[in-house]
């Protein structure tokens, strides 16, 4: 029975020096994500520009800087879409939906500057808005109908104008000529 209990520590101490040696490797051989403290997988950013060619040489460091852009990218627009999906009047506050990542990104000029303004996201809907041409049309409606009220009001009040400068006139002619009229006599 002795050898028996010999063999199995044997077998425990072989066990745990090697799970040692795995750990030690593991401990030794970080992730350059980790390493740098992203999130974003660097190595697959560089595995990706690498296969994209993007230039003939390609440093690791640039795969950190673009993940790190990338990271916060995806960050903010998340921070602006979750304050989108936790207004009052968000049908869901508990979900960030397509919608309004779309409504986050469009609202934002400078998140509109970064990614395009001709992006398009995928189930986002439109954005609300009324073309200026279309405001000025109902404007112009409204206006057209004071103008045609104004050129009436001023055709009146010319016409008006009129009548008593004729009116003028024919007292001129009655006093001009009770005038000869007394002349005569």
């Amino acid at each position: 029975m002795p050898a028996k209990k010999e063999e199995t520590k044997k077998k425990n101490v072989t066990q745990t020096q090697t799970s040692l040696k795995t750990q030690g490797m593991k401990s030794q051989k970080l992730r350059i994500s980790e390493k740098v403290g992203l999130i974003f997988p660097v190595a697959r950013v560089l595995r990706l520009m690498k296969k994209k060619r993007i230039a003939d040489r390609i440093s690791p460091k640039c795969a950190i800087g673009v993940a790190a852009v990338l990271e916060y990218l995806a960050a903010e627009v998340l921070e602006m879409a979750g304050d989108v999906a936790c207004q009052p009047d968000s049908e869901s506050q508990h979900m960030i939906k397509p919608r309004h990542i779309c409504l986050a990104v469009k609202s934002d000029a400078e998140m509109v500057e970064a990614i395009g303004s001709h992006v398009i996201i995928p189930m986002g809907g439109v954005i609300p808005h009324i073309e200026d041409v279309l405001e000025k049309k109902k404007r112009r409606s409204k206006n057209v109908n004071k103008a045609t009220e104004n050129l009436k009001d001023d055709q009146a009040k010319e016409d008006d104008d009129e009548d008593e400068d004729e009116e003028d006139e024919e007292e001129e002619d009655d006093e001009e000529d009770d005038e000869d009229e007394e002349t005569e006599e």
